[in-house]
């Protein structure tokens, strides 16, 4: 047997766990790396949400419009 092992059993369980834990967390990030959103799908994201926006904004003021339209009939 080593004689003058410069580690104790204390110091290499503790080496064993900290590796063990790395591990763990390794896989774990692999796993969030692989559904990150990338540059391009943020790009598309962006694009998707601006139609959106601007179909919305149509939308909403040709009903308003609508319902100006139709208040003044009845009005007047």
């Amino acid at each position: 047997m080593i004689e003058h092992w410069p580690f104790t059993t204390e110091a290499m369980m503790s080496l064993v766990q900290s590796v063990e834990r790395f591990a763990r967390i390794e896989a774990r990030l692999d796993v969030i790396e692989a559904t990150m959103a990338t540059k391009a799908d943020l790009a598309a994201l962006e694009t998707r949400l601006i139609k959106w926006f601007v179909a919305t904004a149509f939308a909403m003021s040709t009903i308003v419009a609508s319902i100006a339209f139709a208040a003044g009939r009845f009005i007047h």
